[in-house]
């Protein structure tokens, strides 16, 4: 059991940060680095969400999991770029939608590209029961992130930094 948890942690650390690596490293080929990751994600999320008719400044922080203001001051830079634009429909003024506009239609089909190859390639490598395992695994480990990120953002300073106050020699 050691061994294992010994693996899953090592996953969970290297292979996340190797990820976004590759991701960064696939996607800046497109358009010389124009975009970083997270503005490609915050361009993917407006595209997901809008499919739903869903594509709030709200919605959009909560699917990234970052605050409104962390999602602003991207918003703001994606704007200066042209990839979106924000718009207020309807009574209620104060709700704003986020509207990509044809300049990420590109950049939003690479990313997707990204992700659709990555899963391809991990899906071709299993036979159906593994397949049906990893969902079971990947869900359980969905449940807990989703259990634990809310309470995590809602720690005061001092316990989200809990080795500050420890002097070490």
């Amino acid at each position: 059991m050691q061994a294992i948890s010994r693996n899953l942690n090592q996953f969970l650390i290297e292979n996340f940060n190797t990820l976004l690596r590759q991701e960064e490293k696939a996607l800046s080929l497109y358009g010389e680095g124009i975009l970083s990751i997270y503005e490609f994600h915050v361009i993917d999320a407006a595209y997901s969400l809008k499919a739903e008719k869903n594509n709030t400044m709200g919605e959009i922080s909560r699917k990234l999991g970052v605050t409104m203001g962390t999602l602003t001051t991207a918003v703001k830079t994606l704007e200066k770029k042209g990839f979106v634009k924000r718009v207020k429909k309807g009574r209620d003024r104060r709700q704003v939608w986020l509207e990509p506009t044809a300049l990420s239609e590109q950049p939003f089909l690479e990313h997707r590209r990204f992700h659709e190859e990555m899963v391809r390639a991990v899906m071709e490598r299993l036979n159906p029961e593994q397949l049906a395992v990893l969902d079971e695994a990947l869900r359980v480990l969905a449940d807990y992130f989703s259990s634990v990120t809310p309470a995590v953002r809602e720690q005061p300073a001092a316990a989200a930094q809990p080795f500050k106050n420890l002097d070490i020699i």
